[in-house]
């Protein structure tokens, strides 16, 4: 029991900052695409911004679900 609430303790801590770190490039991805069509300058790389956008925040909504899913897992262990 003490070495799976370690191995997920560590697939929290390693997933986490990969998530976040692939979501920001995302979102200033679609910030440059959305600055760059307001000057005019078309790219079609994306609809909108916004799909960027709403990818950042699934990518968000995963990793908190998943913080919730696993810690939910460990406090049932820890109380059986």
């Amino acid at each position: 029991m003490v070495n799976s609430s370690k191995k997920d303790l560590l697939i929290i801590l390693f997933s986490y900052p990969i998530s976040s770190i692939i979501s920001n490039i995302l979102f200033i991805i679609g910030n440059i695409i959305g600055g760059l069509n307001s000057y005019g300058i078309p790219i079609s790389l994306f609809e909108d911004s916004y799909n960027i956008l709403l990818i950042w925040i699934s990518i968000n909504l995963y990793v908190i679900l998943s913080i919730i899913i696993k810690s939910n897992k460990t406090n049932k262990t820890n109380k059986a």
